[in-house]
């Protein structure tokens, strides 16, 4: 398993680099559509003394081609998020592993807005066993591809991430494009609460897959921008999703303190991160007028951003001069909406693993550094591990420990209390079988 693992991780590392839906109806079945309705899951005690059920019964249309998956449904269902909505068996699937299924699920944006949500779901091997309650889930945040709808994961299933691999573990990996990546409107880059809540609604709406008998245990990995989606999954859970039974959260080089750091990095000749994130956040907050902080330079490159996914993106964006008017976090409301999207202002009961690269000029170091000293002043339940050799992308190679680390939480195996040595090396790669 581990040198396919690590041959996967390779090829991860080096794109990391740049790194009214009808219910049975006959217009439906015109097309060719067929109409299913999800089996109601059986609440299981989660182990917290507690009880998990599954998100509410749905209608979900199993489409036979991609375009019908991805047809904006008009108007928009208002439904319970996290509802699946459509499902499509993708053939040939995500190479090892069982079925292969995209999937788009209903969501609400930070405005309260009913959206939809496009994502994946990659089973393990038809037979695999799982718990009395059905299979745990493993929650998966891609970094970042782009923008554009085409930039979404789901639609060639090529940026699968480091996180597949625990299929073959009998996880059932479920994965989500984000809000505006793969469906209508642009996309609220490191928007936290959107990525957070389209994290969770995926998993909610996975559950609810015909003849797939998922369980509420999860545990959550994201690299990069997905490090952050997962940070605020991680966070907003106990209130957007209480029904999963989320066992620990894995933010692999997360963004952090973006309303520092991002007019810095806007200023050294890479501002492509800190353009996608002002646009995203104007996406989700139109009241943050762009132009109080881009130069009209910059606002007249943003049609690129319906355009291009990653090295497209480097060419046109980055190496132009300092696209800033204004420094954003002394600009309200812009001060106000990039400091909500700083993870580690909330706690929860999963414990968290931070894992960074100290050659990582993408995050730097101290980023995450400063992200672990509020969450453990907060009291949050966190390990951080710092491996002195690692990059950005590189950092990818320690999935064997980052494996052994979620199996632990799956078992039961309490985490270790990290708050004391948050520059902590990674632990010894597990022994072959262990």
């Amino acid at each position: 398993m581990f040198r396919r693992t690590l041959a996967l991780l390779v090829a991860v590392a080096s794109a990391a680099l740049v790194a009214g839906c009808a219910s049975g109806s006959p217009q439906a079945r015109a097309r060719g559509e067929a109409t299913t309705t999800a089996p109601a899951m059986v609440a299981q005690p989660n182990g917290r003394g507690s009880t998990s059920t599954s998100s509410p019964l749905t209608h979900a249309v199993e489409v036979r081609s991609e375009d019908q998956l991805y047809a904006a449904p008009d108007p928009v269902p208002d439904v319970p998020h996290g509802t699946l909505l459509r499902y499509q068996r993708v053939e040939p699937g995500i190479g090892g592993g069982g079925p292969t299924y995209r999937i788009l699920y209903a969501s609400r944006s930070v405005a309260d807005a009913p959206i939809v949500v496009s994502g994946w779901v990659h089973l393990p091997a038809e037979g695999s066993a799982g718990s009395r309650d059905g299979l745990p889930m493993l929650g998966w945040a891609h970094g970042t591809t782009g923008m554009a709808d085409r930039c979404a994961p789901s639609r060639t299933l090529e940026y699968v991430g480091p996180a597949d691999p625990l299929v073959e573990d009998g996880f059932a990996v479920v994965a989500t494009d984000y809000e505006g990546l793969g469906t209508p409107g642009l996309h609220p880059y490191l928007v936290g609460e959107s990525e957070g809540r389209s994290v969770l609604d995926a998993l909610l709406a996975a559950r609810q897959l015909p003849g797939v008998s998922l369980s509420a245990r999860t545990v959550l990995w994201g690299h990069s921008q997905g490090g952050h989606a997962v940070a605020f999954a991680h966070q907003l859970a106990p209130s957007w999703a209480p029904d999963l039974d989320l066992l620990g959260t894995v933010a692999i080089a997360p963004p952090a303190h973006i309303s520092r750091a991002l007019p810095a990095a806007a200023k050294l000749g890479a501002p492509r991160f800190a353009i996608m994130t002002f646009a995203g956040t104007h996406a989700a907050h139109p009241d943050a007028a762009l132009e109080q902080i881009l130069t009209p330079e910059a606002i007249g490159q943003l049609p690129v951003l319906d355009e291009a996914c990653d090295l497209g993106l480097v060419r046109e964006l980055d190496g132009a001069a300092d696209p800033l008017v204004a420094d954003p976090s002394t600009v309200e409301p812009w001060a106000t909406y990039l400091a909500e999207s700083d993870p580690g202002g909330a706690v929860a009961p999963d414990p968290v693993l931070i894992v960074q690269g100290a050659k990582d000029t993408t995050v730097p170091q101290r980023m995450t550094r400063i992200l672990a000293e509020r969450w453990c002043g907060g009291g949050q339940a966190l390990e951080r591990w710092v491996d002195p050799e690692a990059g950005h992308s590189t950092v990818l190679q320690l999935f064997p420990q980052m494996r052994q680390w979620t199996l632990d939480r799956v078992s039961g195996r309490p985490a270790a209390d990290g708050c004391a040595d948050l520059e902590a090396a990674p632990p010894p790669a597990p022994t072959a079988g262990s």
